[in-house]
């Protein structure tokens, strides 16, 4: 039960006493109330040393308060040694929590702690007090700058009122500044933040001057406006600073404590960001670009959608009868060798099989593709973004893994060809494993062609003409149109291919059509023969061979590089949607036999 006491003497005081010890009375009944809450309620340490922070600091702040009433030190000076103190103390406190309870909030770390060392805390605790004097002059500009005062009597109502128009001022500021630091301009100030891969304690203020610079104009600068239209009491900024603070440190804390936890479990608390959706825009570029919450994030996304020139996506064509089998299997990370075998055997029946409702990390996607064939990768020229988050995975995507947008102008691989239909023939019998986890609205697909369909179909007089014809497919082409850097190294190792158009598959025979891309060129010995090529692709690029297939989260397809074309289909790329894939390859030789 909580319990106030007021000493009888309070009544005959003067009015400013009386504010002052009503304001202890309610601080010390503030932190009876939290006592008896969490005392009454089966709540994680996380919470008990938030409690326990708040309390100290609480103290602290009365504390310095009533000393500096005594000693005659000017409002201004003490409203800085008490701000300093409120975020300086909060910033300590939260990091510090996360050493002191180690294993007890274990079972809420987001991602496997880095290997690189950790930044220690003495460093950071060393390069704050530096900075102390800084903090002091920036505490006394907002006391000028905006309309503080000790002596103002404010009602509960309007410093509740006062503390959202603050936290909602620093959500839109912060939400800004960051979509500005992720324009293609800005970005350099932003790499550095983001050279955290995975966030953890301690690295919450890893940040480049400038990128500081803004944040800051924004806390101080949202404190500042509100308090020049609505009279606040310091107490009420003291407690914006300690959430604004306590706020950042957990976001980058690299751990989903309550009440984050629970806030993810709750579909109506969806607009909060939290700690393990910062963490997924540190990893993988996920989008969330808000500060507290993703209203400002959507809406800003809107108006970007709203600017920029709808381009209609294409509808998915009657589906081919062979290709696009559903192939179900609980998880893929389990599969026994023969249902290895059974998987493998679909792919060569169907040459493209969809496994839906996958969950895996890129390690286990690796590992598995491992078992199909030799891991490889048909990435022609300098592409050092397909490679951004794991070596042997290519990561797709509209956005790179540090969040920024490519911009309207990104190019996927939008025009029908077969991976790697430049490397040599023996190095061209690919398995690709393609893991789907964001995906647009609307369109952002993959088509995909079936060539043994088409060869088996293929009329007598265009058969003839095909016989005698060689696919020639050049990297140093591929790798123009994807506007990649070629190098002297790239050259030497992917000399120009002439490959028989028509062809027998290296593992059962079926005939297949070998016709690269539609960047490719058919040729018979002496010359190109533009006409064949022409009637060959109106023939193999029939609806009757194609199948669209048109992705949800979780879904995994499967195909044989030799026995399909494929290509991306577009989306609406505004900014507003993202598309990403991971895609890993497995090249068939004699030591892995279907």
């Amino acid at each position: 039960m909580v319990c106030m006491q007021l000493n009888p003497s309070f009544l005959h005081h003067p009015a400013k006493h009386q504010k002052k010890m009503m304001q202890q009375a309610l601080y010390e009944l503030f932190g009876s109330i939290c006592f008896d809450v969490m005392f009454a309620l089966t709540v994680p340490m996380s919470l008990w040393w938030l409690a326990g922070t708040l309390s100290l600091i609480c103290i602290v702040l009365i504390i310095i308060e009533r000393g500096c009433e005594a000693v005659w030190v000017p409002p201004f000076l003490t409203f800085a040694l008490c701000g300093t103190c409120a975020s300086d103390m909060m910033w300590l406190a939260t990091n510090a929590g996360f050493g002191v309870l180690g294993a007890q909030i274990e079972r809420w770390r987001i991602a496997p702690e880095p290997e690189q060392p950790k930044t220690s805390p003495m460093e950071n605790i060393r390069a704050k007090l530096t900075g102390f004097w800084l903090d002091m002059c920036i505490f006394t500009g907002v006391w000028f700058a905006g309309n503080l005062s000790f002596s103002y009597d404010i009602s509960f109502v309007r410093s509740v009122v006062g503390f959202l128009l603050m936290v909602s001022l620093l959500d839109l500021g912060l939400s800004l500044w960051h979509h500005v630091l992720h324009l293609p301009c800005m970005y350099t100030y932003h790499k550095v933040h983001h050279s955290v891969r995975i966030t953890q304690p301690w690295t919450n203020e890893v940040e480049h001057p400038v990128e500081a610079l803004g944040n800051a104009t924004v806390k101080y600068g949202s404190l500042v406006l509100v308090s020049n239209c609505v009279q606040l009491s310091p107490n009420v900024a003291f407690a914006y600073f300690m959430f604004s603070t306590w706020y950042g440190v957990m976001v980058h804390s690299g751990y989903n404590l309550p009440p984050f936890d629970w806030i993810s479990q709750t579909p109506a608390l969806w607009f909060i960001i939290t700690p393990q959706q910062h963490q997924a825009h540190h990893l993988n570029g996920a989008k969330k670009l808000g500060a507290i919450t993703s209203i400002w994030d959507s809406l800003f996304q809107r108006i970007i959608s709203m600017s920029i020139p709808k381009q209609p996506c294409l509808q998915p064509l009657a589906a081919s009868s062979r290709l696009g089998k559903t192939w179900p299997v609980e998880s893929l990370r389990e599969i026994s060798d023969d249902q290895l075998r059974e998987l493998v055997q679909a792919v060569r029946t169907h040459g493209m099989i969809v496994i839906p409702n996958q969950s895996w990390s890129l390690n286990e996607q690796e590992k598995f593709t491992s078992r199909l064939g030799e891991l490889t990768a048909t990435v022609v020229g300098q592409a050092p973004e397909y490679f951004e988050v794991h070596p042997r995975i290519v990561r797709l995507s509209n956005f790179r893994a540090d969040g920024t947008w490519k911009g309207p102008n990104y190019q996927g691989a939008e025009v029908w060809h077969q991976d790697g239909d430049y490397m040599r023939m023996s190095e061209r019998h690919i398995l690709t494993v393609l893991c789907a986890e964001q995906i647009p609205t609307s369109g952002g697909g993959t088509g995909f062609v079936d060539l043994v369909a088409a060869a088996a179909a293929l009329p007598a007089s265009l058969r003839a003409k095909a016989e005698g014809l060689r696919c020639f497919s050049s990297a140093r082409r591929n790798a123009e149109y994807m506007k990649r850097d070629f190098t002297a190294e790239d050259a030497e190792r992917f000399p120009d291919q002439w490959t028989p158009v028509l062809h027998r598959h290296p593992r059962d025979g079926r005939e297949l059509l070998l016709m690269g891309s539609e960047l490719s060129v058919l040729q018979d010995q002496k010359q190109p023969d533009p006409e064949t090529t022409k009637a060959l692709f109106q023939h193999v690029l029939s609806p009757r061979w194609m199948y669209f297939h048109q992705y949800k989260p979780g879904d995994v397809i499967i195909w044989d590089n030799l026995q399909t074309l494929h290509k991306a289909l577009p989306f609406i790329n505004d900014g507003s949607d993202s598309r990403l894939l991971w895609r890993a390859q497995a090249r068939v030789t004699e030591a892995f036999p279907w």
